[in-house]
């Protein structure tokens, strides 16, 4: 969409996910675009790119801002010789690819910030490649050089501070563990004890120096999730109390580029206390950034703000302050309301009420303000709601009807609206099929559950490619067309989504077999039986690890092998060794009983075919290909 100055020449990317890291000194060889200000004019075209960029983030639309990256700072850069709008810039880049999920190349932009890279102004080098946990120290440890320090004024700092803290929480998100409490003397030392690295000067250390590799040892995925969150909660905290000193507690008298970040610092220590499933916290830090913005000064209007001159950057800020923002303050409410319902037992029905209003008047707010993004959003959630509190299944149904025609609608979505798309027709696919289950004879749906995760499946796929990962084509069944492992980003949130749809299909193949006279035939499960293998390899793959998810795959693979063995009356165990890392992962992870119950079943009724046909467990099975290692 935006990469038509590039399509002028043949050096260039072609495909959006290629431009996160790319970057030119020369757009078109020989052709000079800002030669006659009255065709273009330097300044219109900066400003322009910085407000498309923007609006298009605030839609979520991240992967095709990249190409606009590149061409933004070949101008500030290359033409423009500006080093503050160029330090904007890949702050503001560092931001959007965090939020795709690039987080190597969201650190990449990182280590280029800090050692002043490719920024125009001569800058000291020293910045080294490194790994794993020395990544995560150095985001912590290392402050701008000397040199970098005067092009950056207090509120790009904030940005700054804001954007790396942003990276912290999301990629602690990836880490499915409950954060563990530890003191800060186990994982860091004072500065001045502590032994610098050739590569870093002074100037780059500061106070209290963080150690995660001398200490990784001692770590678990727990424990560091719970470093992260305390050293981005306190870097954080200690950002709004300096913005509140700075106006002596009148943090409604703020200029709009303070309160941007004071209340992207309250949005952020709300994801943090989410983390920790500190619902209530989090209800009062939303909440808190709602308040913020209906007290702020700068949106009373008074008869002195039209006779008083505007700073550029506040008025900036203040357009920044839209409806998207207040529309991200509401959400960030809605979810932490939804976790203090799911985290208390006993909670009065007036309670569940007020939160189904709150929700409600979101949706109803995203409609007026024209976001059918946000309304399916909390139309999902409300959906979800429902089915937690067993209300009836007409209602949620039609609700998850409308969220899919509702996106549907719109030719061009973003991919977190894609995500929301295919939840919605996991959900109603779920929902069809156990209506199926419970009234055959009155099911009045024309919808399939197998068509709607055939096309859940499409568009998974898809998002998947558009993010630059490369896919398995399967032309003889193209439901078998999966992403290529190992996957070149292991964060992208699609990978145990396609996880989700691979293994609903291959439950809803299996169900089919199981209910058809050809289930005898042990070539008829062989199909259900790929989709689940390949879920198991996805779920293993992505760096979210979903234990409950895979416990539950291993247990329908277990079920469709069990039906396998006994359809072939030969005499394998592995239907029994999966059901058993079934329920060795429950257990170590959630317990869930009921999943534990039905694969011991699964495994007596596996023995009791043995029993009953008098056979020994000693031969291979040859009706089935060897088991993979996924």
């Amino acid at each position: 969409y935006f990469q038509t100055l590039f399509r002028a020449s043949l050096p260039h990317p072609t495909s959006d996910c290629d431009f996160a890291q790319y970057e030119t000194n020369m757009l078109i060889p020989g052709i000079d675009l800002f030669s006659d200000r009255y065709r273009a004019d330097i300044s219109t075209v900066v400003a322009s790119l910085s407000f498309l960029m923007l609006e298009l983030h605030c839609a979520k639309q991240n992967l095709i801002i990249l190409p606009l990256f590149t061409l933004y700072q070949y101008i500030v850069s290359e033409i423009c010789k500006d080093p503050a709008k160029c330090i904007e810039g890949r702050i503001f880049k560092i931001k959007v690819l965090t939020d795709i999920g690039f987080f190597t190349e969201a650190f990449h932009e990182l280590s280029l910030l800090y050692c002043g890279e490719r920024i125009p102004w001569k800058i000291p080098a020293g910045y080294r490649e490194v790994e794993q946990m020395k990544v995560l120290e150095d985001i912590f440890n290392w402050s701008l050089s000397l040199t970098m320090v005067p092009l950056c004024n207090q509120q790009i700092m904030h940005k700054l501070t804001l954007a790396k803290m942003h990276f912290i929480i999301c990629l602690s998100a990836t880490i499915n563990n409950i954060p563990e409490k530890v003191e800060k003397y186990v994982y860091s030392v004072d500065s001045n004890s502590w032994k610098e690295p050739s590569t870093m000067t002074k100037s780059n250390v500061k106070g209290t120096m963080m150690q995660l590799v001398d200490c990784k040892d001692d770590l678990n995925m727990a424990r560091l999730k719970g470093i992260l969150l305390t050293e981005a909660e306190e870097s954080l905290s200690h950002l709004v109390q300096n913005i509140q000193d700075k106006y002596d507690g009148e943090i409604s008298q703020c200029s709009a580029e303070d309160l941007e970040a004071l209340i992207e610092a309250k949005l952020q220590l709300a994801a943090i206390s989410q983390q920790r499933h500190q619902a209530a916290f989090t209800v009062a830090l939303a909440f808190s950034a709602i308040r913020l913005l209906q007290d702020a000064k700068i949106f009373q209007i008074e008869e002195t703000d039209f006779q008083e001159e505007k700073d550029e950057r506040d008025i900036t800020a203040e357009g920044r302050m839209n409806l998207h923002l207040w529309l991200r303050c509401r959400t960030t409410l809605v979810t932490a309301l939804l976790t203090q319902i799911h985290g208390v037992w006993d909670i009065k029905e007036k309670y569940m009420a007020e939160r189904r209003s709150v929700i409600q008047e979101v949706i109803l707010e995203a409609e007026a303000f024209g976001d059918r993004e946000t309304q399916a959003e909390m139309m999902v959630q409300a959906a979800i709601l429902d089915l937690q509190e067993k209300r009836p299944v007409a209602g949620i149904k039609l609700l998850l009807e409308n969220t899919i025609s509702l996106l549907q609608e719109d030719t061009f979505i973003s991919p977190p609206a894609s995500f929301t798309l295919v939840k919605s027709m996991l959900l109603l696919a779920d929902i069809l099929t156990l209506q199926r289950v419970e009234d055959t004879e009155h099911c009045s749906s024309t919808v399939e559950p197998l068509s709607l995760l055939i096309l859940a499946h499409e568009l998974t796929i898809k998002a998947i490619f558009v993010s630059g990962e490369p896919i398995e084509q399967q032309i003889e069944d193209s439901m078998l067309t999966c992403l290529a492992l190992p996957t070149k980003n292991i964060y992208l949130p699609h990978i145990n989504l396609l996880a989700q749809v691979k293994f609903r299909i291959g439950c809803t193949l299996a169900e089919k077999v199981a209910s058809a006279p050809e289930r005898g035939d042990p070539l008829q499960w062989l199909l259900a039986l790929k989709h689940l293998e390949s879920a198991l390899k996805l779920c293993r793959a992505s760096a979210t690890k979903k234990i409950d998810m895979e416990a539950e795959i291993l247990f329908h693979i277990g079920k469709v092998e069990r039906q396998i063995t006994e359809a072939g009356n030969n005499q394998s165990s592995r239907a029994a060794e999966t059901l058993l890392e079934a329920i060795k992962l429950s257990q170590q992870h959630d317990q869930k009983f009921e999943l534990i119950r039905r694969s011991y079943l699964e495994i007596a009724l596996l023995y009791l075919h043995f029993a009953t046909n008098n056979e020994d467990m000693s031969q291979p099975d040859k009706t089935v290909p060897s088991k993979p290692n996924v």
